[in-house]
């Protein structure tokens, strides 16, 4: 799959706002980068064009709260995470809207430390 790429480069790193494209057009993410690492809020696209993920990065990892959708725009996946790991309660849907796994312990540094 070819991707085209819009940004700016400090010091040879990725630097502020970028954009990337799929091969169709549409919006494959969009978001920014400092000294080279994600930073921020992101948002990744199906390439039909309904949102497939958002989240924040702190320092290139996963920060905060995530979610993930379908195609179609319905949540696939949701929960927590601290410098890039799984934090807290995670919860997976199926297609049809249902649970299909339910991390139902909390998780510190992506290990299951309580239920």
């Amino acid at each position: 799959m070819e991707f085209e790429h819009k940004g700016n480069y400090k010091n040879g790193l990725k630097e502020g706002s970028w954009v990337s494209y799929y091969y169709n057009g549409k919006l494959y993410f969009k978001g920014n980068y400092k000294n080279g690492n994600h930073e921020g809020i992101w948002k990744y696209y199906h390439n039909n064009g309904q949102l497939h993920s958002k989240g924040k990065y702190k320092n290139g990892r996963r920060e905060g709260y995530w979610v993930a959708y379908f195609n179609d725009g319905n949540i696939h996946e949701k929960g927590e995470f601290k410098n890039g790991n799984r934090e807290g309660h995670h919860v997976t849907y199926d297609t049809e809207g249902i649970i299909w796994k339910e991390w139902t312990g909390f998780y510190k540094n992506d290990i299951k430390i309580s239920d």
